[in-house]
């Protein structure tokens, strides 16, 4: 066998050197006491569950009639009959 295959043959063998690195009894004492399985349950009353759903499809529908109006046509003279139009877009006039 030439260099290279003696160093891969090398490192293929330290694999069979290779030990499992043992835990102390303390640490797998700690370590079996440990529940995994029994997590803790959290309940939610009913009443919240649908007041949490009635919000979430209230804001739902709120943003999806905004998003409507907002990029549907203006009719002719909306924006003008609109405080808050004439007042924000103002400085235009000057120009």
């Amino acid at each position: 066998m030439n260099q290279k295959e003696n160093w891969i043959q090398g490192t293929l063998n330290t694999i069979d050197t290779i030990k499992r690195a043992d835990i102390s009894p303390e640490l797998a004492d700690r370590l079996s006491k440990i529940s995994f399985a029994g997590g803790k349950v959290i309940s939610i009353r009913p009443v919240i569950k649908w007041a949490i759903a009635a919000s979430i499809v209230l804001l739902a529908g709120i943003n999806i009639i905004t998003i409507l109006r907002y990029n549907s046509p203006m009719k002719s003279g909306q924006s003008e009959n609109n405080p808050v139009y004439t007042e924000y877009f103002s400085y235009l006039n000057t120009l």
